[in-house]
């Protein structure tokens, strides 16, 4: 039973389950660009925007061509590039491993990767409170709150830093 909560075990299990989730999602969903931005995978290489298309309500399909940083690599035309790109820019990136996609590399590429799975990070920092509270009926000492407010604020500026760049 969960103590002060009044719920029952299973609905703890239940909220416990879908915290999890919801907390897992935003990290799993970019494991792709963060390789790519961290360098863990794809080609390196340099991106030219060639074209951005409205698609409404503020979304955008940008495309554009790779240049790969190996002398004789053959140049990729037509990848899709971050919504937030600009027509006629160039920057470095990494050709995702299928061809289809880059993600800008470095710092701000990196920010750009974390600002999403940061979000999933600060909603799992409080998820160990709630189970003590779920399952003992407790809640944490000062210290341990003092601690989850800390990594949150951390998580919770780097998903700033990283919206802010994008």
């Amino acid at each position: 039973m969960s103590g002060s909560t009044g719920g029952s075990l299973p609905k703890s299990l239940i909220v416990a389950v879908m915290w999890l989730a919801v907390g897992l999602m935003p990290i799993l969903f970019e494991l792709t660009d963060l390789r790519l931005a961290f360098g863990n995978t794809g080609t390196p290489g340099q991106v030219n925007v060639t074209s951005c298309t409205d698609l409404g309500d503020e979304r955008y399909d940008c495309r554009g061509d790779f240049i790969p940083d190996a002398p004789g690599g053959a140049k990729v035309s037509g990848i899709g590039l971050p919504p937030d790109s600009d027509e006629g820019d160039s920057f470095p990136a990494r050709l995702s491993d299928d061809g289809d996609t880059a993600h800008p590399t470095g710092t701000l590429g990196i920010l750009q990767a974390l600002a999403v799975p940061a979000l999933g990070f600060v909603i799992l920092v409080p998820f160990p409170w709630g189970l003590a509270y779920m399952f003992a009926g407790r809640a944490p000492g000062v210290v341990s709150g003092w601690a989850m407010m800390l990594l949150a604020g951390a998580g919770g500026l780097v998903c700033l830093a990283g919206l802010i760049v994008a």
